[in-house]
């Protein structure tokens, strides 16, 4: 199943905002169950902020939740891995919790519905977006495709880090993968010879 619509922006913190929308009511969660249920709704969507709730990445994330007349929303701000935003529910709900707790000066949104870019331009600046898309597959669903001649497959690793940074920086873009990122997540890379020719895989498993 391939999930459609998301973006990926860098964003910074105006100076200069209005005042937070009225009617909604604003609070820090931190009860792990409860912020699973609330995120559940939309597995997919959610799952970089559920990747979150772990044990090793919670501590240095934090979650606001807003209640309110158009709906619930959930905004992430984390350190763990990079100044990171994650987005989720009613856009005016997403607006109110930024007016208060808008998150870092400046750092990346990794998951955020398109209709979302609007109410966090209302705090933020916002540049380089990119329309992106999630691709989720169960043990049933999973089907091995026939590996290239000639390249091999293999687990990437944290040494592999460099050869995954000049392979995203292709795009024009740098990328600062480290080590420690690589080893805890689950990437698989094709190799022609010595060089990292494609990359799949995920930082955040849960």
């Amino acid at each position: 199943m391939r999930e459609s619509g998301f973006r990926m922006t860098d964003g910074a913190l105006e100076r200069s905002a209005p005042r937070a929308a009225t009617g909604y009511r604003i609070a820090r969660a931190s009860d792990p169950r409860a912020l699973e249920a609330r995120l559940s709704d939309d597995r997919p969507f959610s799952a970089y902020a559920l990747g979150h709730l772990e044990p090793e990445l919670l501590p240095q994330t934090e979650f606001w939740t807003a209640d309110g007349p158009a709906g619930p929303a959930t905004v992430m701000h984390s350190r763990a891995l990079g100044y990171v935003t994650v987005t989720v529910g009613s856009a005016e709900g997403v607006h109110a919790i930024l007016q208060l707790h808008p998150g870092h000066r400046a750092g990346y949104l990794s998951t955020g519905a398109p209709e979302h870019i609007e109410a966090i331009a209302r705090t933020h600046e916002v540049a380089d977006t990119l329309t992106m898309e999630r691709m989720s597959v169960t043990a049933f669903s999973f089907v091995d495709a026939p590996r290239p001649e000639g390249h091999e497959v293999r687990r990437l690793r944290g040494h592999d880090a460099p050869r995954i940074n000049s392979l995203y920086a292709l795009d024009g873009a740098p990328s600062r993968y480290g080590a420690e990122t690589i080893e805890r997540a689950v990437y698989y890379g094709a190799m022609d010879g010595d060089r990292l020719v494609a990359v799949a895989g995920t930082h955040i498993v849960s």
